[in-house]
C-alpha cells in the first residue's frame, strides 16, 4: 500500500517538479509570455472598446460563478469542460514541433484574458469585485495556468525529442500522461466549489 502511494507521488513529482527542472528555459519563456500578457491587459484595457470581446467571457464567467440559481453540479461540469478544452488545445499543439510557438502565444493570450477580466470586474463592482478577484478568480486561474504550462513543457519536449531522435512517437504514453496532467488540474474545481459555497455565497460576496 505504501509502495503504491509513493509510486503515485513519484509520478506527480516527475510530471511537475522534474518537468520544470528539465525544461528551465522553456518554463522561463512561458513566464515571460505570462508577464507580457498581464502588461497587454493593462495597456489595452485603458480603451474598453478595444477589449469588447472580453466582456462576453467576463459575463459568462461571472454568471457561472455568482448566479445563485446555478447549482454546484452545473459549476462542476462547466469547469470540467473548460479545463478539457484548454488541455485539448495544448495536446493538439504538441503533435508537431513546428507548433511550439503556439504554446507561448496561448500562455500570453490566457494571461491577457485573465488580466482584462479582473480589471473589468473590479471596475464594474468595486470592492466586491476586488474581493472576488482575490479570493476566486486569480487563485483558480493561476493554478490552472501552472498545470497548463507544465503540460505545455512536456508536450514541447516530446515533440522535439521525436524530431531529434526520429524515433517512434509513443502516442499511447503521451495520451496517458496528458490525462494525468488534466486530472491533476481538476483540483481547481474543488477550490472553486469550496470558495463559492462556503465563503462567497454565504457571506454575500457576489454581485
Amino acid at each position: 500500500m505504501k509502495y503504491k502511494y509513493r509510486n503515485k507521488l513519484y509520478i506527480v513529482s516527475d510530471l511537475v517538479v522534474n518537468n520544470i527542472r528539465n525544461h528551465k528555459k522553456l518554463f522561463f519563456l512561458h513566464i515571460l509570455c505570462f508577464i507580457a500578457g498581464i502588461i497587454l491587459g493593462f495597456i489595452f484595457e485603458q480603451n474598453l472598446n478595444s477589449a469588447f470581446f472580453v466582456y462576453d467571457y467576463t459575463n459568462h464567467y461571472y454568471n457561472i460563478i455568482f448566479n445563485i440559481n446555478i447549482s454546484i453540479i452545473s459549476i462542476f461540469f462547466n469547469r470540467v469542460l473548460i479545463n478539457l478544452q484548454l488541455f485539448f488545445l495544448i495536446f493538439i499543439f504538441s503533435m508537431h514541433f513546428s507548433a511550439a510557438p503556439l504554446h507561448f502565444i496561448f500562455t500570453l493570450y490566457r494571461s491577457y484574458i485573465l488580466t482584462s477580466t479582473c480589471i473589468i470586474i473590479i471596475s464594474m463592482y468595486g470592492v466586491l469585485g476586488i474581493v472576488n478577484t482575490i479570493l476566486l478568480i486569480i487563485p483558480q486561474q493561476l493554478i490552472t495556468m501552472f498545470f497548463l504550462i507544465n503540460f505545455s513543457l512536456y508536450g514541447i519536449g516530446a515533440a522535439f525529442d521525436f524530431r531529434r531522435y526520429r524515433g517512434y512517437f509513443n502516442f499511447k504514453s503521451f495520451a496517458a500522461k496528458s490525462l494525468i496532467y488534466y486530472l491533476i488540474s481538476l483540483v481547481t474545481i474543488l477550490i472553486d466549489i469550496v470558495l463559492i459555497f462556503v465563503i462567497i455565497r454565504p457571506f454575500n460576496l457576489f454581485v
